[in-house]
């Protein structure tokens, strides 16, 4: 049995060069208890497993902001923004475990039950001579959802000298509902299936093949991601929408390892077919900009091939690793009623160098991405993204190791100028372990950084994301073992 309890309180004041002011208050308080009873013989297991946690993430947010105190028609000025923000969660759940093994045969089976309950309120104000009041035209939830998960998965296991095959059938009964305006519910049975074939050819040489469905309403109506005011103007917030995701996938791989050389190579192509309903869209809700995910069927299809090569380099006692990925999406979307066809092409690096020196080690990977997109084959929009990060561990003093971290990401855009964003942290950490005490001391954002963005892509859209960063803080971090 494990039992956990964690209590944060986070506080920040950010200013930036626009003179907007923000001010951040965040606790968070999570309980959990989880335990495990097993009985076991030479061939069979039979066991019970259970799993219990409540969450509360209360959130304030104000905003002070400067020059951009007009944003409402009417032009009378006011103090500042609130926000606030409240998610209770409590979750349940329980599992019976059975699996047996006959020759070369083994047969599993796990039935659990769950139970998820969460309470969402959220308000925005303004702050007028030190009086808060409703913004009428802003995004005011209180939204109480529901979800009973009730699932049965069934697996067999077949392994001989050369030949591998795992079979599952994962069977969910679920029911979903929430108070929102469109009062959402369903109460539906899904099948699906995962298969793989596992050929080795010799102790170097292996293929792979797996066929696996996943059909599943995702319970978008309440978030557990936090809700904040990005900038002055723009609140973003997901609509009252259970999802709907049908997805259906083909992988083949082969992998080629050699042991004394230290050599391994894996390769991967794969076909994937999805119809999902998650789109996301930007409108104005009154005076406040709202981004929102709507209903619409979003049928898409990608291919990817993918390669890793890996060696271990005895002069550097380290490893150096490359890859490989191509991918292309293509997805069907509505544009002033009518379809379009919208298709992403990627190619990918990247790379990943491990050395240690004594105690010391040192680590470094990169990423490049070069995005091609567009309408059919009009891939006239071009991104370019470079990621890499060094990460050194240095323990020169026992028991206190310290942890250096460098992280710098280039955008390129075609209708945009280049952007630059250079990060680093250090750490310092004292594990007492006959006291089960852990602390560690930490100076983040050590250049300052107070904007950043990233871009990211799905089968219809790329996004740029936008965040205000926290400024440089010195952060105690400590956590005791009962």
């Amino acid at each position: 049995m494990n039992f956990q309890a964690n209590i944060d309180k986070d506080e920040a004041s950010i200013i930036l060069k626009d003179k907007t002011d923000q001010e951040i208050l965040s606790r968070q308080f999570s309980i959990s208890n989880e335990g495990m009873f097993l009985k076991t013989n030479s061939n069979n297991l039979k066991g019970v497993s259970y799993f219990l946690s409540y969450s509360q993430m209360p959130q304030q947010l104000e905003i002070n902001p400067g020059k951009y105190n007009n944003l409402f028609n009417n032009n009378n000025p006011y103090k500042s923004l609130v926000q606030k923000v409240a998610l209770n969660t409590f979750f349940t759940n329980v599992t019976i475990t059975n699996a047996k093994k006959i020759n070369a045969f083994s047969f599993e089976n796990n039935f659990g039950i769950s139970l998820t309950t969460q309470s969402y309120q959220t308000e925005l104000l303004k702050r007028e001579l030190n009086l808060l009041t409703n913004i009428n035209d802003s995004l005011n939830n209180n939204l109480v959802g529901k979800e009973i998960n009730i699932y049965n998965y069934f697996k067999i296991n077949f392994i001989q000298k050369k030949i591998k095959i795992n079979f599952s059938i994962p069977v969910n009964y679920l029911f979903q509902n929430n108070n929102s305006e469109k009062e959402q519910s369903i109460n539906r049975l899904f099948f699906n299936y995962d298969m793989t074939m596992q050929h080795i050819m010799n102790s170097n040489f292996s293929m792979t093949l797996r066929l696996n469905s996943n059909d599943m309403y995702l319970p978008i109506y309440l978030s557990t991601e936090q809700y904040i005011l990005t900038d002055y103007r723009t609140l973003q917030n997901r609509n009252s929408i259970i999802s709907n995701l049908k997805q259906r996938k083909i992988t083949l791989s082969a992998n080629f390892k050699e042991v004394r050389k230290m050599l391994f190579i894996n390769s991967s192509i794969a076909f994937e077919n999805n119809i999902d309903n998650i789109l996301f869209n930007q409108n104005f809700a009154g005076s406040l900009v709202i981004r929102n995910a709507f209903y619409n069927l979003n049928p898409n299809t990608s291919t990817v091939f993918s390669s890793n090569i890996s060696k271990y380099i005895h002069s550097i006692n380290g490893s150096f690793a490359l890859g490989l990925v191509l991918q292309k999406k293509s997805s069907i979307q509505m544009i002033s009623n009518k379809q379009d066809e919208f298709n992403v092409k990627t190619v990918g690096f990247n790379s990943k160098i491990l050395t240690n020196i004594k105690s010391h080690s040192i680590e470094y990977t990169s990423q490049y991405q070069i995005l091609y997109s567009g309408l059919k084959n009009n891939l006239m929009n071009k991104t370019q993204i470079f990621n890499q990060t060094a990460a050194i561990h240095l323990n020169f003093i026992t028991d206190f190791p310290v942890k250096i971290i460098l992280e710098h990401s280039h955008i390129n855009q075609k209708s945009k100028a280049n952007r630059n964003f250079l990060f680093g942290d250090i750490a310092i950490r004292k594990k007492a372990v006959s006291k089960k005490m852990d602390l560690e001391l930490s100076l983040q954002n050590i250049f300052n950084v107070k904007e950043f963005e990233t871009v990211s892509y799905s089968a219809n859209t790329i996004t740029n994301n936008f965040f205000i960063l926290r400024p440089t803080q010195i952060l105690m971090k400590a956590q005791f073992t009962l």
